[in-house]
């Protein structure tokens, strides 16, 4: 969730480059039928962050952005079973035709090395799949799909709780976290050949971790390296519609958000 430790004191600009791993997922289901089908849209990235921290006498308040500027692009799929036999899968190129987030970050020193802290953030991811390759299990049937054949994007909101531990490591001071998120997501399908999308709101929850060491410092300036990995997950309803016409039906779906990022900031305390 984070990509740079905040400082326990001190007024400062920071700026910072991370790159990540990323998962958005869905499953959904037609019990009545038998039917279900589970998406996957991964997304490999390079994002840059700026923001600046105020000291104040509650604690550290920390304003941030980020953005990705680059990409690579990814191999996505669509699984469909009937009866619990897979009968249709697909493979598509996965680009992250855009991300950004922004985060208001509060932390509370509770001791010289161990702090409180609560971050409310909103991130939005916007994903494409083209060139599909897909095989029909029930008859063998083999077929490619060139241009655009899928828009996904989701937009999510919400609060991370966590706490924050310093200590001394291999020689370098290190800063460890851990917390549980809640976010209300809400997500938009749109299967640009198929003549369909969906829409889906709902609330995840999930957990958060990391750790920072601090490389350099001097005077006031510092840089640090760190790590962090994130899962939410939620059930909720998605609602079916036909392009330009009306909603046609509803199923139970569960999405699942996974995050691994590494990066470097530098920060500059006044």
């Amino acid at each position: 969730m984070m990509l740079a430790a905040i400082p326990l004191s001190g007024d400062g600009l920071f700026a910072g480059i991370k790159g990540f791993n990323a998962t958005l997922s869905y499953r959904v289901a037609d019990p009545a039928q038998g039917l279900e089908a589970r998406l996957r849209f991964p997304a490999t990235a390079a994002v840059g962050e700026l923001g600046y921290t105020f000291d104040t006498p509650a604690g550290v308040l920390r304003f941030s952005f980020a953005s990705a500027f680059t990409s690579l692009t990814r191999t996505g799929d669509d699984t469909d079973w009937e009866g619990g036999n897979k009968t249709v899968y697909s493979e598509s190129d996965t680009a992250l035709d855009s991300y950004y987030a922004f985060h208001v970050d509060c932390l509370y020193p509770v001791t010289p090395d161990f702090a409180l802290g609560t971050d409310f953030f909103y991130e939005q991811w916007q994903l494409g799949w083209s060139q599909t390759r897909q095989t029909d299990y029930t008859d063998g049937t083999k077929i490619d799909i060139g241009g655009k054949t899928v828009n996904f994007s989701q937009q999510s909101g919400g609060v991370s709780l966590y706490s924050r531990y310093e200590a001394q490591l291999f020689a370098l001071p290190w800063t460890f976290r851990g917390g549980v998120l809640l976010s209300r997501q809400h997500s938009r399908d749109e299967h640009l050949l198929r003549g369909f999308y969906t829409l889906s709101d709902g609330w995840m929850t999930g957990i958060s971790v990391g750790a920072d060491a601090l490389l350099f410092r001097h005077s006031g300036s510092e840089i640090s390296a760190g790590i962090s990995y994130r899962r939410l997950e939620g059930d909720t309803d998605m609602h079916f519609y036909y392009d330009y016409g009306p909603h046609y039906r509803t199923l139970p779906a569960t999405f699942t958000t996974e995050i691994t990022e590494a990066g470097l900031s530098y920060r500059y305390a006044f």
